[in-house]
């Protein structure tokens, strides 16, 4: 039996669709808010659950505009940005998410009614099914199998809020964590950019090692902050989740030099911080030499007078050392065991 289907929108019928939907984001959101405060028992990974399905059936068997669907896309995603940050690093929930998002993965390319197009479309058409081959979305990406927006909607959480100095630690370490085990399971497109704007803010530019005191903190015109910039401290526990949860994983984008090309990412979030540029290095984006000398910065704070930067910055040295013995090319490394046999009958 063929699913009906109601006649395509005109432009204005589109438009006042987007907007009705758009009226309601604010309150919606705000009810996400309010769910994900509530804390590690939030229940927003079943608002997830159910709403692929939803999003599935209104792609496949409805006329609904591709415009109205994104929106309920980046409604989605924002949803799972929101349940990552509130779950802490080490919930469940949190590789319960990531499968809902695998899942979606899963499902493949999908496919529109014939409806949602204009004649002129028609070379493009499955005459036998009626249907588009590939309608993308916005930024490219196919709907389910590129998991289309969330790159560009995590990319933007991480460039436009999550270095801000109100941004909790907490919180972020929890999306680390969360970005971390994406890329443990090759989610890429979006994860790989925030991986690499993590290790370039926390290793590449110069920091305070700890944040000044509260009383400390100079005022400057109308009582704003000066100088709110975070500290080694604020990242770098962050970091260190993001490698306890990538698995061995991370190594590999930049053992294989993984490009982070893409037109949502802002052109810093790859290049070259300052003291990586001191020390020489030319090539920006992932690559071995950046890799070394991330570890060479972490084995420097791992030696510095506060114990909890110094900590984080072992066991993220760690993480990496231990994932060189497990991949082949130029980051491979020899097991623990061995390197010390050959010291030790050297």
């Amino acid at each position: 039996m063929e699913t009906s289907v109601t006649h395509a929108m005109t432009p204005e019928e589109e438009v006042e669709a987007l907007r009705n939907f758009q009226a309601s984001t604010e309150a919606r959101n705000a009810q996400i808010d309010q769910e994900a405060k509530t804390g590690d028992e939030h229940t927003l990974d079943v608002t997830v659950h159910t709403h692929i399905p939803v999003l599935t059936f209104r792609y496949i068997n409805t006329t609904i505009p591709l415009v109205v669907i994104e929106a309920e896309v980046h409604y989605l995603w924002y949803t799972v940005i929101q349940g990552a940050k509130y779950w802490k690093a080490a919930n469940a929930k949190q590789d319960t998410l990531v499968r809902y998002l695998l899942h979606a993965k899963s499902k493949g390319t999908l496919t529109r009614p014939r409806e949602t197009i204009k004649e002129d479309g028609d070379d493009n058409l499955d005459h036998q099914h009626g249907r588009l081959e590939v309608v993308p979305c916005s930024d490219g990406g196919k709907f389910w199998s590129d998991l289309p927006l969330f790159g560009q909607d995590l990319v933007a959480e991480w460039t436009n809020r999550y270095y801000q100095s109100d941004y909790d630690d907490d919180l972020r370490s929890n999306l680390a964590a969360f970005v971390g085990r994406l890329v443990s399971v090759g989610i890429y497109n979006g994860p790989a950019a925030c991986v690499l704007s993590l290790f370039s803010e926390t290793l590449e530019r110069p920091r305070p090692l700890v944040s000044a005191p509260a009383a400390d903190v100079v005022k400057g015109a109308n009582d704003a902050e000066a100088g709110t910039g975070l500290s080694i401290e604020n990242l770098i526990h962050a970091l260190r989740q993001m490698l306890i949860y990538g698995e061995g994983s991370i190594i590999v984008l930049s053992n294989d030099s993984v490009g982070v090309a893409d037109g949502n990412v802002p052109p810093d979030s790859s290049g070259l911080g300052e003291l990586a540029i001191q020390s020489r290095l030319s090539s920006p984006g992932f690559n071995p030499d950046r890799w070394r000398f991330w570890i060479q910065r972490l084995e420097e704070l791992a030696q510095c007078e506060d114990e909890a930067v110094a900590g984080s910055a072992r066991v993220c040295v760690n993480c990496m050392r231990y994932a060189s013995e497990a991949i082949y090319g130029p980051l491979a490394g020899k097991p623990n065991w061995e390197a010390e046999s050959e010291t030790g009958s050297s």
